[in-house]
């Protein structure tokens, strides 16, 4: 999975926000419509004091990931650790 996090979100205190699922119907792709949900998102939660905001995407899925680049998220680290 490729963790990205939206930048510029850093404050002591508050409350972090995770979006579990974005995803649109296979129908309905190509008219915007996860990219206004991930902006509304964006505005949304900072204004009711969430500073950071994540979410997991596959690796190969370009098309999310370009996505969340366009809306000015970053990113992260992947960690891999083997569970026995």
């Amino acid at each position: 999975m490729q963790p990205v996090d939206f930048k510029g979100r850093a404050r002591e205190d508050l409350d972090e926000g995770t979006l579990s699922h974005v995803a649109v119907l296979a129908a309905q792709r190509g008219q915007g419509l996860c990219h206004l949900l991930l902006g509304r998102a964006t505005d949304t939660l900072p204004a009711d004091g969430v500073w950071r905001i994540s979410c997991d995407t596959a690796t190969e899925n370009a098309p999310k990931l370009r996505l969340f680049e366009k809306r000015e998220w970053i990113r992260l680290q992947v960690i891999e650790v083997a569970i026995h």
